[in-house]
């Protein structure tokens, strides 16, 4: 028996990295799936993960799988195979086919897609194979919460970890059948949830392993110097603006395009000299640029950490970056977006809705400082959450010994 991790792609795949890499240094086994674009992001990262295709039983899925081809849709991404995606909603079929007919699984994945998926009768099965000491997911939706719910049916310790600040997530955390025990960002994060007074997991204010690279180290000051000669930022108060990476955020609010971000950024390095700006153009959505005579544009080689460590401010509007220069000690003024990042509303950063209203702040420098004790949120958060699972695989190997005797 050893600890089971899985999740979906994107910064989740990032938590999961971190615990398997800080697992593997620990000398600890343990089993990784990668769910879509994860299982690609986890071999690049050297890791030895299976993905949905493992979850398959030959002799009861053939029929799903022919089920299930002319519903797959046509457009894939370049991260996930044919026969992964083929998988997927073969066992996202066979489940609901068994909670709710097939004719009426049929109808609810015409109508809502891979979103209609919750296999727990799949995860059940796979783990009376597989037989995990502990289940570790984050809080991602279909997949990764029917294997939370699978493994709570099957006795097994459940663990999720929170990457930001649940919010989108807080209707399953407080459930009732949710993981037995939750990692959260912050203190603060803890605090929203218990305000539902609901049933809730066993809560750990950990951070999120994913940014524990975002911890000082004492090669800061030699390296941040280096970067800002080399963009010739040297002398210069740097604000960061990374730019988004479609027309609008995942709330539906516009995202200022990289003309309107320079126009502006451009007339505050006017009125205040020695301002000068970086722009970051978003991965999936590249930006030429002519020359800017007030910024530069972050070279496709300059890490998003690297571009925290040369800024004196960062302007953010729908990024994780913004989260991650607060914990890096960079102040923040949010450009909207508040509800969606969240962090303005714990205190940690200004928020701004309009070119004036960051002028103002820019010029005046009248804008919030992180508040220090987020620093303590970053650097130690894979070893601590790593501490939680060998707690919950000895808690689940115990219990498997106890059954077996029984």
């Amino acid at each position: 028996m050893r600890p089971l991790l899985i999740s979906y792609g994107g910064g989740h795949a990032n938590i999961m990295i971190a615990l398997a890499r800080e697992l593997a240094q620990r000398g600890i086994e343990f089993d990784l799936i990668g769910l879509t674009t994860a299982f690609a992001a986890f071999q690049r990262a050297g890791l030895d993960p299976v993905d949905v295709t493992a979850l398959l039983d030959p002799a009861q899925d053939q029929y799903w799988l022919d089920l299930a081809a002319p519903l797959i849709p046509a457009d894939g991404h370049p991260d996930i195979s044919h026969a992964q995606t083929h998988a997927y909603f073969a066992l996202g079929l066979a489940d609901l086919a068994g909670r709710a007919g097939e004719g009426d699984a049929l109808r609810q994945i015409a109508a809502n897609g891979r979103k209609a998926f919750a296999p727990v009768s799949i995860f059940r099965r796979y783990f009376a194979r597989a037989r995990p000491s502990v289940v570790v997911a984050t809080t991602s939706p279909r997949f990764e919460l029917a294997a939370i719910r699978a493994a709570r049916a099957s006795g097994v310790p459940t663990l999720a970890v929170g990457d930001h600040f649940l919010v989108g997530e807080s209707e399953a955390i407080t459930s009732g059948d949710f993981a037995e025990d939750l990692v959260v960002l912050a203190e603060g994060v803890a605090e929203r949830l218990r305000a539902f007074h609901r049933p809730l997991p066993r809560l750990h204010v950990l951070g999120n392993p994913a940014f524990d690279v975002l911890a000082a180290r004492p090669s800061d000051a030699a390296r941040r110097a280096a970067l800002r000669k080399q963009l010739g930022l040297a002398d210069c108060f740097v604000l960061f603006w990374p730019l988004g990476g479609a027309s609008h955020s995942g709330n539906g609010e516009r995202l200022l395009p990289a003309a309107e971000v320079t126009a502006l950024l451009g007339g505050l390095a006017r009125e205040r000299p020695g301002l000068r700006y970086l722009l970051r153009a978003h991965p999936n959505w590249p930006v030429t640029a002519d020359p800017l005579p007030h910024g530069v544009m972050c070279p496709s080689d300059l890490s998003p950490e690297d571009c925290l460590l040369v800024a004196d401010l960062v302007v953010a509007e729908s990024t994780t970056l913004g989260l991650q220069a607060l914990l890096r000690g960079v102040p923040v003024i949010a450009y909207g977006h508040g509800d969606l990042t969240q962090y303005p509303h714990f205190g940690w950063a200004s928020l701004v809705h309009s070119a004036e209203e960051l002028r103002g702040a820019v010029l005046s420098g009248d804008y919030l400082r992180p508040p220090p004790q987020l620093a303590a949120l970053v650097g130690l958060s894979a070893a601590r959450t790593v501490d939680l699972i060998e707690q919950l695989h000895g808690e689940g190997v115990r219990a498997a010994g106890l059954e077996l005797m029984q």
